[in-house]
């Protein structure tokens, strides 16, 4: 074969043309979106004959026990907590009475997360950790998280408005001065934060606990930290949660939706969660006048300890999310870094997807 223009030994030789000399059809092109991890996908559950015949054998056996168990604990529990928070003013620390009062829900609590299947939950306390008053954890990865906060720390949470609502749960909640707040209402989140504040500087409180993502998911990144936890300049205690995937996930935004994998977590033998307490970080004087870099600084120590990436993913990804999962989409992006370059907001996106979806005949 001859290639004309070339000499003997320049024959099937081709220098590539780099920089300015290269056409610009075949320079290397940057994508504009950096491709991310998506922090709220799922993968599909897949049971060998194995597993099937485990879940058979507690069926008929631990299972029943279990359940019953289950949806005894929580009206007890609601009407134990009504009682001892009868007439207290919410707005000021319980007592000692009170406090120790409330205590023995720890008891039936853990008796709860072994109706889940958690026989053992191993608690590691590195060295430095332990002495502050605001706990972050992460990542925030199923509704047993703040369950077992609850009966490890018996702590005063910060929740979503929606959790008060909760037959049972909402009680319980609010019988130990949880925060709430409506994701909504800025003036809300501002009330919430000046109740952070105060449970920081007057005795009497106890430890406040915080997801700092403010949202579920599925635990291979962690995404950016709301600045609650961080915008009242204290030392913060950093915990990690690690979950077993198999063969049951108990993820909220697996492929089953509510307290369903709640259920099937009953159905198993054993699960499995370990949680890693770090060494409290302490403020600087720039990260003091800054939460979002206390957070971030923060976000990136536990991220480390956990060997996942952080995102720039936020709470209007989750909502992005859902309409892309219609579309049979997965969200490698982060609405943040589009708004960025083409000055869409969520909704823009959204519509976009559903465009481009009506006009996809490959489905």
């Amino acid at each position: 074969m001859r290639t004309s223009g070339l000499g003997g030994d320049e024959r099937g030789k081709f220098a590539p043309l780099k920089g300015d000399d290269a056409p610009s059809a075949i320079r290397p092109r940057t994508p504009l979106l950096r491709r991310v991890v998506n922090p709220f996908s799922y993968d599909r559950w897949q049971f060998s004959a194995m597993h099937i015949l485990k879940m058979s054998l507690v069926a008929v056996t631990l299972f029943p026990v279990r359940f019953l168990l289950a949806c005894a604990l929580v009206p007890i529990c609601a009407t134990y907590c009504a009682l001892v928070s009868l007439g207290a003013d919410h707005s000021r620390p319980y007592g000692p009475v009170r406090s120790a009062l409330l205590q023995p829900i720890r008891l039936a609590i853990r008796l709860l997360l072994w109706c889940y299947g958690y026989w053992r939950i191993p608690v590691r306390h590195m060295p430095g950790s332990g002495g502050a008053s605001v706990l972050v954890v992460a990542p925030h990865y199923s509704f047993l998280d703040a369950i077992f906060m609850t009966y490890y720390e018996l702590p005063s949470a910060v929740a979503k408005s929606e959790v008060a609502r909760i037959p049972g749960i909402g009680r319980v909640a609010r019988s130990l001065q949880t925060i709430f707040v409506d994701r909504r209402d800025k003036d809300s989140k501002r009330t919430a934060t000046k109740a952070i504040r105060e449970r920081t500087e007057v005795a009497g409180w106890p430890k406040t606990l915080l997801f700092p993502e403010g949202t579920c998911t599925n635990g291979r990144a962690l995404i950016t930290f709301k600045p609650g936890a961080f915008s009242v300049g204290k030392p913060v205690q950093p915990v990690l949660l690690h979950y077993g995937r198999y063969p049951i996930d108990v993820n909220a935004n697996g492929p089953l939706s509510g307290y369903l994998p709640l259920f099937l977590a009953m159905l198993q033998p054993a699960n499995s969660l370990s949680v890693t307490y770090l060494p409290v970080v302490y403020p600087s004087e720039a990260e003091r006048a800054d939460p979002y870099l206390f957070g971030n600084n923060v976000r990136q120590t536990m991220a480390a300890a956990l060997g996942v990436p952080t995102t720039a993913h936020s709470y209007d990804d989750v909502w992005l999310q859902a309409t892309a999962r219609k579309f049979g989409i997965e969200q490698t992006f982060e609405v943040s870094a589009v708004r960025s370059l083409f000055n869409l907001d969520v909704s823009d996106i959204a519509s976009l997807l559903s465009t481009f979806h009506s006009v996809d005949r490959s489905g």
